[in-house]
């Protein structure tokens, strides 16, 4: 079975991408993504005055074709497969212009889903999981309107002014709809009210559902029974990386086999990939080892971040004042109000490349402080928790990790080298690098993104059965009792709910890994494809199908 081919117009004009977190809008000029964490953490593709008639023209031809043979498929259901396709498909609906400007200043073709062709070799229809979670839409869009609308109805939620926001950065949207939103709850419209949301994708639904904490549940719920993968499912799974251009390697356990399925258009499954963000989680769990170990005292979460003399020097003013005022607790739950780094050390990997000069060189974690932002996160952009995503934060708990580590054993060893030893080494994995090792996967139109070195934070590159190797070890560490409790009570960046997980993003890759310690199953997906998050979205329709069969 043959790779769809896709094409996009010849005419493009050029827009922006934008990204939301909790409902607080994250400036458009950010290279990471937010996708994996616990609070709402979506990107939006802005798509203005898309034309999608080429692209319903092709279902309605299809649609006349099936109709004729005497099948009625694919026409039956095209209009709600539809609204599947135009969320599976917006990650490669875009594209980067040619001019090398900053990936965090990116500038994206705003052009149209792109047209589907298929060889004629290929099945004339779907696969059924874009058919299944087409058919799903409706119920699910009536859900999340019915539960904001009872938050108004309670009189529990006044101020609007951020999904209306959202809903107007949604294509599709009504030129009029914060008239419509307004207008409906004056009249206590709730027939209007829905019609609001009658054009959101499954993706869409879920940002709000986490940003608005509605806890509606829109997949089926966990269970503690073990799940199987077996050969129809894994040919679901190929359907469904096909249907929507997926390029990338899927790495899945059940807890007795493990299963590698990679993209047509890579060749080898273990080829390294970028994990960005996931690199978190390894900071995260490393904290929680070391604890767990005696080595760092756990009192001393509730004390000021503490970081040697050298460090403190590189941090602005701003900050080193606010590592008096905040724990390290906080800072490793992203309530440290610190900023970022990533913006400006991309922005200086790019203007060195356009300009033929040395690119800037990470050595050592300390090395990425260069870039840090010089102001607060300010207090009316935090989160309904105290809580705004911070690189800067988790990079400061990865250096206050190798500080308390080597104060404790009179060593002087690099974060890295701790790493390995309390958590690579153990978890099995060993394809693990700061830089882009050879073999690499790389998105080819981000020049950029080969030369973004790996830290506390994220970065690193490694395979998706090497990052499946830690989603199964962190399984084993699940029986530890201490080691949960120490998940539960420090966690919160990667764990919740009987799960690990996070996800890793920038415009041009992404990654994701989950375990679940009710039923064993993990998921590792590492991807080199445009478009925000797409890992973290295959890996969760990938849980929500396997459960769903299982159930």
């Amino acid at each position: 079975m043959t790779s769809p081919d896709f094409q996009l117009p010849e005419k493009t004009q050029t827009d922006q991408t934008g990204s939301f977190h909790g409902y607080s809008e994250i400036p458009e000029r950010r290279a990471e993504s937010l996708i994996g964490g616990k609070r709402y953490q979506t990107s939006v593709l802005k798509h203005k005055d898309v034309d999608l008639g080429g692209f319903h023209r092709f279902f309605e031809g299809v649609g006349l074709f099936i109709l004729t043979v005497g099948t009625l498929g694919l026409a039956l259901i095209s209009d709600r497969v539809r609204d599947s396709w135009q969320e599976t498909l917006d990650g490669r609906s875009v594209k980067y212009i040619k001019t090398p400007i900053s990936s965090i200043d990116r500038r994206m073709s705003s052009s149209s889903i792109p047209l589907l062709k298929r060889d004629s070799s290929s099945s004339s229809e779907v696969g059924s999981w874009i058919r299944k979670d087409a058919s799903e839409l409706p119920e699910k869009r009536q859900l999340i309107a019915e539960a904001y609308w009872k938050l108004i109805q309670n009189k529990s939620k006044t101020d609007h002014s951020m999904i209306i926001d959202f809903l107007k950065s949604i294509k599709g949207s009504p030129d009029n709809l914060g008239e419509l939103f307004n207008e409906a709850i004056l009249k206590e419209d709730l027939t209007l009210f829905k019609s609001l949301f009658d054009h959101l994708s499954t993706e869409n639904l879920q940002a709000i559902n986490n940003g608005e904490r509605l806890n509606v549940r829109l997949n089926p719920p966990f269970t503690d029974q073990p799940v199987k993968v077996d050969r129809r499912f894994l040919q679901d799974l190929r359907d469904f990386m096909r249907d929507t251009n997926f390029s990338g390697v899927v790495t899945i356990s059940d807890g007795v086999s493990t299963h590698t399925i990679s993209s047509s258009n890579i060749s080898r499954s273990q080829a390294p990939f970028a994990m960005h963000s996931v690199g978190k989680v390894f900071t995260g769990v490393l904290m929680l080892r070391l604890i767990e170990e005696g080595i760092i005292p756990e009192d001393v979460l509730d004390k000021p971040i503490q970081l040697n003399a050298e460090v403190i020097k590189k941090l602005p003013p701003a900050v080193q004042e606010q590592l008096s005022k905040t724990t390290l607790r906080d800072v490793m739950v992203h309530r440290g109000r610190y900023g970022d780094y990533l913006g400006k050390y991309v922005n200086a990997l790019e203007k060195a490349l356009k300009e033929g000069t040395e690119v800037p060189q990470i050595n050592h974690p300390r090395d990425f402080l260069t870039y840090a932002d010089e102001e607060l996160i300010p207090l009316d952009k935090l989160g309904p928790e105290g809580d705004s995503y911070s690189n800067l934060g988790i990079l400061l708990v990865g250096l206050s990790i190798e500080h308390l580590y080597n104060e404790h054993s009179k060593e002087n060893i690099p974060y890295d080298e701790i790493l390995s030893r309390y958590v690579l080494e153990p978890s099995g994995v060993t394809t693990f690098h700061s830089k882009m090792p050879k073999g690499a996967r790389v998105n080819k139109e981000d020049f950029s993104s080969p030369h973004i070195a790996g830290g506390p934070a994220g970065g690193y590159w490694t395979t998706s059965e090497d990052l499946l190797k830690f989603g199964k070890w962190l399984g084993t560490k699940s029986k530890d009792e201490e080691f949960m409790r120490l998940a539960h009570t420090y966690g919160g960046e990667f764990y919740n709910d009987r799960e690990f997980s996070h996800g890793g993003s920038i415009d041009s890759a992404s990654a994701h890994i989950s375990h679940r310690i009710d039923n064993g199953l993990t998921i590792s997906v590492m991807s080199d494809m445009t478009g925000l998050g797409r890992a973290s979205k295959l890996a969760e329709m990938v849980q929500q199908r396997l459960l769903e069969d299982n159930s």
